[in-house]
C-alpha cells in the first residue's frame, strides 16, 4: 500500500541519510506532506517533526525550507484540532515570510489565509473573516 511504501521510505531516509540532515529533512518533509494528503495525520505529524529537526540541524535559521516544514506542521495541527500548536507554527512562518518577502507578498498572503482557516475551525468567525479579507487584499 502507499502507507507501507511511505513508511519504508521514511525508515530508509533515517538510516541511510543519518549523516546528511539536509537531504533527510527534504525527504521526510515530502513523505510527511504525502501522509497529510492521504489524511494520515499522526503519520504526517511524525515525519514532519523529524523533518523539522533535521532541517533545524542542517539549515540556516532563516532558510525557507525550515518554514515550509513549519507551515506543513501547522496544517497538520490545525486538521488534528491542536489549535495552539497550529497557531504557533503559522505565526512563526508569518513572521519569517513578512521579514523575507514583505507584507504584500503571495508567500505572506498564503499564511494569513491559513491562519484564517484556523480561526474559522475554532469558531472565531469574525477573526477568520478579517484574516481572509486581509489575505485577499494582499
Amino acid at each position: 500500500t502507499a502507507r507501507e511504501l511511505l513508511a519504508r521510505g521514511a525508515e530508509r531516509a533515517r538510516v541511510e541519510l543519518a549523516e546528511q540532515p539536509e537531504e533527510r529533512g527534504r525527504i521526510l518533509h515530502t513523505i510527511g506532506r504525502a501522509y497529510l494528503s492521504l489524511g494520515l495525520f499522526p503519520d504526517a505529524l511524525e515525519q514532519l517533526k523529524d523533518a523539522a529537526r533535521a532541517r533545524e540541524a542542517a539549515l540556516a535559521p532563516d532558510a525557507d525550507e525550515r518554514f515550509d516544514t513549519y507551515y506543513a506542521l501547522g496544517q497538520v495541527y490545525r486538521t488534528m484540532g491542536e489549535w495552539a500548536m497550529a497557531d504557533s507554527m503559522f505565526r512563526r512562518v508569518l513572521t519569517a515570510r513578512q521579514q523575507r518577502y514583505g507584507m504584500g507578498s503571495d508567500e505572506t498572503s498564503v499564511v494569513i489565509g491559513a491562519m484564517g482557516l484556523l480561526r474559522w475551525r475554532m469558531g472565531e468567525y469574525a477573526a477568520a473573516e478579517s484574516l481572509f479579507s486581509e489575505a485577499v487584499r494582499l
